[in-house]
């Protein structure tokens, strides 16, 4: 009678686990192919998708696949590095792995950073396992590579102090030469797009689509503006700007408005110029890429800006956005050497790491970019490591 009533137990814990399990078979394959298909995302237009590599990690853990679990989990720290609650899963699924020195740094970061009281404290009982465990945790040194380097090439306006920060900082983390190529460059015309222009249109469509399209011709009549010296954007910006001083405060409102709004170039044709004009430089044999500088906003496709945008041999990246808010020199030049160290590392063939205060994690925000570190995290350095062994 007593096996029965046990055996009974038991099937009740089994069919109540499968009952209360949140994913089924289905749900797997299905965030397995979501999975595909935003492994061919950029990392912008990836991090909106994060959690499904997130669901997915915790499917695999479930189903005790840790090395598939990590795998996806890892793909989705890259792109949101403060979801604690993935970051100590991960570290558990290193435990298990006895992946003991990964997993400690993980937990020491999840640690320093997490605000949940339960999170931090699982992390101190893995903590706390793995310290009895008397591992002896190796230095990570990175080799002299020297003899390989990164061009750095610079457009019109960019200041020289942003450029020497980041030949020094560059060559400190990364221990391979920097080359400060002498050339002021300027983009071409057809890179950029003047948002200016788009904003005047787009209030005019507006100001149309609400009275008509003779109220507009009355107005531009009665500022009785000469065409003949007048561009049609000048023409449109006159218009907007009058529409703005029939409000309270319209001149300090234009200013405002007007002051946000950043003209900026095509970060994709940025770098099918540069590669173009600067073929010869790339193809030599140490060459691991070529980084530009700009000093103005870029953007690509549907995203209005990006801080940095990256191919297998050029990047380009922008310090437009970490000097906009007057914040002191030394805060705008951490900022430069961040995203600096972050395109750097794409050249370089490492990938993007899942630890939330490395330069190198990916920022979605200016104060996301603030709470980050200006050097390389152990993940990066060890996935720097790796990358030296081959060549």
């Amino acid at each position: 009678m007593k096996k029965v009533i046990l055996l009974m137990i038991i099937l009740g814990i089994l069919i109540g686990c499968v009952t209360n399990n949140k994913y089924t078979e289905e749900d797997r394959l299905r965030l397995e192919k979501e999975a595909l298909k935003i492994d061919e995302m950029t990392n912008v237009s990836a991090r909106k998708y994060y959690e499904v590599y997130m669901e997915l990690g915790k499917i695999y853990y479930a189903e005790e696949k840790y090395k598939k679990s990590l795998e996806s989990l890892d793909k989705g720290l890259r792109l949101n590095a403060r979801d604690y609650e993935m970051q100590l899963i991960a570290a558990k699924v290193e435990f298990y792995l006895e992946m003991y020195e990964d997993s400690y740094h993980r937990l020491t970061q999840i640690i320093g950073n997490s605000h949940d009281e339960q999170i931090v404290s699982e992390a101190k009982k893995i903590i706390r396992k793995i310290n009895k465990k008397e591992i002896v945790f190796s230095e990570k040194i990175i080799p002299d590579m020297r003899k390989k380097y990164i061009y750095i090439l610079k457009t019109i306006n960019v200041d020289d102090i942003y450029i020497e920060a980041l030949r020094s900082k560059l060559e400190e983390e990364y221990k391979i030469s920097i080359i400060c190529i002498d050339e002021n460059i300027e983009p071409t015309k057809k890179n950029y797009i003047d948002r200016h222009a788009e904003y005047y249109l787009r209030v005019i469509k507006n100001f149309v689509e609400e009275n008509d399209e003779e109220a507009y011709n009355q107005i531009i009549e009665y500022l009785n503006l000469d065409k003949s010296d007048l561009n049609e954007i000048e023409i449109n910006k006159e218009f907007v700007h009058f529409l703005y001083l029939q409000s309270d405060n319209g001149e300090e409102k234009w200013q405002e408005n007007i002051g946000r709004i950043q003209d900026q170039y095509d970060a994709d044709k940025i770098l099918k110029q540069i590669r173009n004009e600067y073929k010869d430089k790339i193809r030599e044999e140490d060459c691991l890429g070529l980084l530009v500088v700009v000093p103005f906003d870029i953007y690509t496709n549907d995203y209005n800006f990006l801080f940095g945008w990256s191919g297998n041999d050029v990047a380009v990246m922008s310090y437009n956005r970490f000097i906009r808010d007057n914040q002191d020199l030394t805060v705008r030049i951490k900022r430069v050497v961040m995203q600096g160290l972050s395109s750097a590392g794409y050249l370089i063939g490492i990938p993007r790491c899942t630890v939330d205060t490395c330069a190198r994690a990916y920022p979605h925000s200016l104060a996301e970019h603030d709470r980050k570190n200006d050097e390389l995290c152990d993940e990066c350095k060890r996935n720097l490591i790796e990358v030296y062994r081959k060549f």
